[in-house]
C-alpha cells in the first residue's frame, strides 16, 4: 500500500490518499517522478488535475453545456456538496437528494434570497457541522411535527450569534406533501 501526502506550498490543507498499486504500476510511478524531478504527490496530483480538466458533464442531462470540476468547487465543503447535489448531471445519491430537499423546505436558513444557488455562508458555517443530525429531525418528526427541524436551527444560528429566520413561518401551512 502506498501513502501519498505532502504539506502544500501554498499553505492549504492537504489530505492523505492511501491507494494499492502492483509492482508495475509503483515502478511506473517512482519512474515518472525521478525523470521528472517530481515527488509521488506531484506526479499523481498532476496527472489527477489533467484528467479533470479533460471532463465535463456535457450531455448527462438534457443537453445542458458541460461543467467541469471548477464549476462545483468551493472552499466551503458545505457548499461544494450542494453544489453537486443539486445537479442531476453529477448523479447524486439518494441522500444527497434529500439533503436538497431538506433545503429547499428549509431554505430561510439556507439564503437570505430564498434561492438554493445563492446560500448564505455565515448560515452554512453555523448549520453544516450538524446538518445530518437537522435532516434526520426533520425526517422523523416532519409528520407529527413538521417545524421541529427549524426550531433546532434556529437554536444553532442564534448560539452562532446570526439572526435566524421567523420559524415557524407565519405565512406558511403544513401541506400533506411537506408531510410526507
Amino acid at each position: 500500500m502506498t501513502t501519498i501526502c505532502r504539506p502544500s506550498k501554498r499553505g492549504g490543507k492537504t489530505e492523505t490518499l492511501s491507494i494499492r498499486l502492483d509492482e508495475k504500476t509503483r515502478f511506473m510511478l517512482e519512474f515518472a517522478a525521478r525523470i521528472k524531478g517530481q515527488s509521488i504527490s506531484t506526479v499523481v496530483e498532476r496527472a489527477i488535475r489533467g484528467v479533470a480538466e479533460e471532463i465535463t458533464t456535457e450531455g448527462q442531462w438534457n443537453g445542458e453545456e458541460g461543467k467541469r470540476w471548477s464549476d462545483y468547487w468551493d472552499d466551503n465543503p458545505g457548499i461544494r456538496v450542494i453544489n453537486l447535489a443539486r445537479d442531476k448531471a453529477t448523479f447524486p445519491t439518494q441522500e444527497e437528494e434529500n439533503l436538497i430537499h431538506f433545503i429547499g423546505r428549509h431554505i430561510e436558513f439556507f439564503s437570505k434570497t430564498r434561492d438554493i444557488f445563492n446560500i448564505s455562508r455565515e448560515y452554512l458555517d453555523a448549520l453544516w457541522p450538524s446538518i445530518e443530525h437537522h435532516v434526520k429531525v426533520w425526517h422523523d418528526t416532519r409528520a407529527t411535527n413538521p417545524w421541529q427541524a427549524g426550531r433546532d436551527m434556529v437554536r444553532v444560528l442564534k448560539q452562532a450569534g446570526l439572526s435566524a429566520p421567523v420559524w415557524p413561518p407565519k405565512e406558511r401551512k403544513v401541506s400533506q406533501s411537506e408531510r410526507e
